[in-house]
């Protein structure tokens, strides 16, 4: 591993609300796979603070959930190009099957925001020349009731399909965040820690700070 720059971009921080009425679809064709593979209420329970086990199932049901979430965001927010490609979402849309290069983490959340919802997203460059040059990094955290989901992508900016190094996230963390995408075991929780409010900020901005990535 080596240390890596620092990482600066377009940033949006918000209270959550609707989807605008083109993505609506996607979030229509989510919610009715949910409905038909989803015989308990995970979300539900999550959302409220209970603790549980998730079954590989219930995972892929959850990975779904939050890469559409970040899709939305990704659409919703000001700028000149989408992070996330038309056809990555128009397959997404279709078989609701997440890109490769995407990895999510789920947190327990206790604060101000546990009554309503939070979102910020961000697409990251880094702020000085390296072997990184012409990487973007998209990252996206979602507060909802307990809940938090943390997705993360990676990709070219010139569309090139080859290896992308991904940040590896301080182990600060490893005790309050669980990362559940890719995963192919049962995730338990909450984790042994909470996100409060005076650490959310940190979460949220926590591959925007120097970080190490692998050498290639």
């Amino acid at each position: 591993m080596v240390a890596g720059p620092a990482f600066q971009g377009i940033r949006r921080d918000r209270p959550s609300g609707k989807t605008g009425g083109c993505l609506r679809e996607l979030q229509s064709h989510v919610d009715e796979r949910s409905d038909q593979s989803r015989k308990t209420g995970v979300p539900a329970q999550i959302i409220n603070g209970a603790a549980l086990t998730l079954m590989t199932d219930d995972v892929a049901l959850l990975g779904a959930y939050a890469f559409m979430k970040s899709v939305v965001a990704d659409h919703a927010t000001p700028k000149d190009e989408r992070f996330f490609s038309l056809e990555v979402r128009e397959q997404f849309r279709r078989t609701l099957a997440i890109p490769p290069n995407v990895r999510m983490w789920i947190a327990a959340y206790q604060g101000e925001h546990r009554f309503g919802g939070r979102f910020h997203n961000a697409i990251l460059t880094p702020n000085e020349p390296s072997v990184l040059d012409g990487i973007e990094y998209y990252a996206f955290t979602y507060v909802v009731g307990h809940l938090v989901l943390q997705t993360h992508a990676v990709r070219w900016r010139d569309g090139r399909s080859a290896f992308a190094p991904v940040p590896k996230p301080d182990p600060y963390w490893d005790p309050a965040v669980i990362q559940f995408w890719p995963c192919s075991e049962p995730v338990s929780w909450p984790p042994k820690k909470y996100i409060g409010d005076d650490t959310l900020e940190a979460l949220m901005n926590r591959f925007s700070l120097p970080i190490s990535v692998p050498a290639f």
